[in-house]
């Protein structure tokens, strides 16, 4: 799965914390999705192994399949608005 920022109307980080106003809500994130949303760049695109990947090396090995983890943490903020999905 490939994933992209949503439409966001402002995305304001603070350390590695962030807060997203996406439709109606402003959010305030955590560090894990924060980095998501940094990886992946705010016009950019990333799969969900490359996001791992970034993850694993400024995280450390969580101990279980890394992927599996990303696709959990993506598809919550794909539901919350925040990522969307732009292919396979």
């Amino acid at each position: 799965m490939i994933v992209a920022h949503a439409e966001m109307h402002d995305w304001y980080v603070d350390g590695d914390e962030s807060a997203v106003f996406v439709g109606d809500q402003v959010m305030v994130i955590s560090p894990l999705a924060t980095a998501i949303l940094q990886i992946i760049g705010p016009e950019g695109q990333a799969d969900i192994s490359a996001i791992a990947e970034a993850l694993v090396a400024q995280f450390g090995d969580p101990g279980t399949p890394a992927e599996e983890l990303v696709a959990q943490r993506v598809g919550e903020l794909i539901e919350q608005g925040i990522l969307r999905s732009v292919g396979a």
